[in-house]
């Protein structure tokens, strides 16, 4: 309990301040660096924290460029998989992603959709596309091109999606998305309330971590649109929570 304990003294002012020392926390806590060097690693290994030289910071968000060449493949085969779920003259809502740029790729030439999004990248991508399209302003966030806040938020809970698909930064243990960015917690949870069908797409290297904040539960989704292997008995424990996984693999 002690140990738990510390470890949320500590993320809760390494929130607060960005960035805390080994040495100052060593000195609050009243235990040895060693230890708070345990503690950091451990925030780090299950993704709340970016160990640095001397300390650690918040986790951050993984700039567009990077996120763009990783995985590409996968992400790739979940595009496929997510474009054959799309209906004829559907609305389509496409989160800020990579994954979901690919979906954008995929559909430029579907005069039949309207796609509603929040990503700059997909945006320029589409503007000379067959879709019809529609942008959600709002502040921009400068690493991921996504736009949120109050007017994204606003403008989202005027429209209605009969497909989403939705990004995520981590799935954790307990089957929750989570986010380090504060801003995007609104911002998800509206884009689920507007839509018919809402599909979380995410390659299996999100699954098994944890951002800052907590969003949603996977059983708040219509799928799960993923390549991670679950065994059919895996599958079964997850449908009873009203889990469903789809294969893209």
């Amino acid at each position: 309990m002690f140990e738990h304990k510390r470890r949320s003294d500590i993320l809760e002012k390494i929130r607060k301040n960005d960035f805390v020392s080994v040495e100052e926390l060593a000195q609050e806590q009243g235990v040895s660096q060693m230890t708070i060097r345990r503690d950091l690693s451990w925030l780090s290994e299950n993704g709340l924290v970016e160990r640095c030289h001397g300390g650690a910071s918040l986790k951050r968000e993984v700039p567009y460029r990077k996120k763009k060449i990783l995985n590409a493949e996968i992400k790739e085969k979940i595009a496929q998989k997510a474009v054959s779920l799309i209906e004829r003259n559907d609305t389509v809502f496409l989160d800020a992603g990579t994954t979901t740029y690919r979906i954008a790729e995929k559909i430029v030439n579907r005069s039949d959709l309207t796609v509603v999004t929040v990503d700059l990248e997909i945006a320029y991508l589409l503007k000379d596309s067959q879709v019809s399209l529609l942008v959600c302003g709002g502040e921009v966030q400068h690493q991921t091109g996504c736009m949120l806040g109050y007017f994204a938020d606003k403008m989202i809970s005027c429209l209605n999606f009969n497909t989403s698909f939705i990004g995520t930064a981590c799935v954790d243990s307990d089957f929750y998305t989570s986010t380090p960015t504060e801003k995007k917690v609104e911002l998800k949870s509206k884009i689920l309330e507007q839509s018919g069908r809402a599909y979380l797409v995410a390659d299996d290297s999100k699954f098994g971590k944890s951002a800052l904040i907590k969003i949603n539960s996977l059983a708040s989704f219509t799928g799960v649109i993923s390549n991670i292997s679950i065994t059919d008995e895996q599958r079964k424990n997850l449908q009873k929570q009203g889990i469903t996984m789809i294969s893209a693999k």
